[in-house]
């Protein structure tokens, strides 16, 4: 796992391939690779789907009432055998085991309607509702709103990019900035921020903010009236 990380350094997926490989760490944490095998691998994606989902509140984690997607137990299983691949490629093993996904139901996008936007945003708190109104304004996935520098945006141009690192596409994207969205950027540059984080262009208390899906979120949604609802419909909005 070190060193699939290492060989993978500022790819735009990274952060989430690490938060998936921490959890199966304590699953795998001394097993030796040419043991994991078709049946381990299937009893850790069970072990995964049956958890709860769980936002991050002030107070920390928090489950909710269901268990995780089907899509969520792919992607961990994904990065599992991404592992594994790599693996093969360096001759440590010599083939890896071939697993079925979980079925994923196709469910019908998700969008907001203006009523619906001026609701949420209206019940977000102030550092949640910037980063979602600039989601809004320019369709970006999260990752890329969350990472967003200062050296990406130009004010006087209206006009931000995303480097191809950066872009699931691997292509760099150029984002025209609204009015809306410049008015968002020009709040945040009143922020005061640690300095390690100078160039993070959303913070709060000073840090980056990588979570967006929060308890805050949640109550929000629930407040506005809003179901069924992801952060990343903001993008399909």
């Amino acid at each position: 796992m070190v060193r699939y990380v290492s060989e993978r350094e500022g790819i735009a997926s990274l952060e989430t391939s690490k938060t998936h490989l921490r959890w199966l760490d304590q699953h795998l944490s001394g097993v030796l690779l040419t043991d994991i095998d078709r049946n381990r691998i299937d009893a850790i994606a069970h072990i995964k789907r049956m958890e709860p989902r769980v936002v991050q509140t002030r107070k920390g984690p928090r489950k909710l009432g269901r268990n995780v997607s089907a899509g969520t137990v792919n992607r961990v299983v994904g990065v599992l055998k991404a592992v594994l691949n790599a693996a093969v490629e360096w001759e440590w093993i010599d083939r890896v085991p071939r697993t079925k996904k979980a079925k994923v139901v196709s469910r019908r996008i998700r969008w907001l309607t203006l009523a619906e936007a001026e609701r949420l945003l209206a019940e977000l708190p102030t550092h949640l509702a910037d980063m979602a109104q600039f989601s809004l304004e320019t369709g970006l996935r999260r990752a890329n709103v969350t990472g967003l520098q200062w050296s990406q945006v130009d004010l006087v141009r209206a006009v931000a990019w995303i480097h191809p690192d950066q872009a699931k596409a691997r292509k760099a994207i150029t984002v025209p900035l609204s009015d809306t969205a410049i008015a968002v950027l020009r709040r945040q540059r009143s922020k005061k921020r640690m300095p390690e984080y100078v160039e993070s262009v959303f913070v709060y208390h000073g840090k980056p903010v990588y979570q967006t899906v929060t308890a805050a979120w949640t109550k929000a949604l629930k407040r506005a009236g809003i179901r069924d609802f992801r952060w990343h419909d903001l993008r399909h909005t």
